[in-house]
């Protein structure tokens, strides 16, 4: 049972994500759900060269999951600057896939 001083997400994070509409036609429509996050806004041109090359479920299903590790890299660089300035750390997402073939078949967001 958390105490008076926890936040108890039992949902995960995605309730204080800005939601994107659910029909996108352009990756223009995307941008200003990325303003809101420090990595995320880092990410703009690879995700609009991969936002072409998925069809649209899966480009936002990607984008969706993008935003929620984003979120939580930000809270970690955040952390790690205010308890380690010294050390200087700052983590990032990335995302991997084959640009040589025609179809996207996997992206590996490490």
């Amino acid at each position: 049972c958390p105490t008076a001083r926890q936040l108890l997400l039992q949902k995960g994070c995605r309730d204080f994500l800005p939601m994107p509409p659910r029909h996108i036609d352009t990756f223009a429509q995307l941008r200003p759900y990325m303003r809101n996050s420090d990595s995320l806004s880092e990410l703009q041109l690879y995700m609009e060269d991969l936002y072409t090359k998925l069809d649209v479920p899966r480009s936002q299903a990607f984008f969706n999951t993008l935003q929620e590790a984003c979120l939580f890299i930000d809270e970690a660089n955040m952390i790690t600057r205010e308890v380690r300035p010294e050390d200087r750390v700052h983590f990032e997402v990335e995302f991997v896939w084959d640009i040589y073939r025609a179809r996207m078949e996997d992206v590996l967001m490490v």
